[in-house]
């Protein structure tokens, strides 16, 4: 009389299966992560790229560097003249102080230099 139930080589491959499946989605997890980083940096940069040319639209820049806090996080910045005839300057921002980790940069008019 033959026993019912499965054998060895049918668990070992079921297991098999489903470890492939796991890694396939834990892959997915993880860019799915990288890209919600990604649109949060990008995020970042925007807003503290508009804030400083709403502030030098009014003021003026005082400074060629600095650092804004926008929504409970710190970006740093530093505008480089392009030495254009317009005063054309570049926005550089900055995910931490060193200068390393690049957000972004931009081509603003201040009409002013610091």
């Amino acid at each position: 009389m033959r026993q019912s139930g499965f054998t060895l080589l049918e668990v070992l491959v079921a297991l098999a299966i489903v470890a492939f499946m796991a890694v396939g989605v834990s892959q997915v997890i993880g860019q799915r992560l990288d890209i919600a980083g990604v649109a949060q940096s990008r995020e970042l940069a925007q807003l503290c790229a508009r804030e400083l040319t709403a502030r030098w639209q009014v003021e003026g820049p005082t400074a060629d560097q600095g650092e804004l806090s926008q929504g409970g996080e710190r970006c740093y910045w530093r505008l480089d003249d392009e030495g254009g005839p317009l005063g054309t300057q570049r926005l550089s921002l900055y995910a931490d102080a060193a200068h390393s980790r690049a957000l972004g940069d931009w081509p603003v008019y201040t009409g002013a230099r610091p």
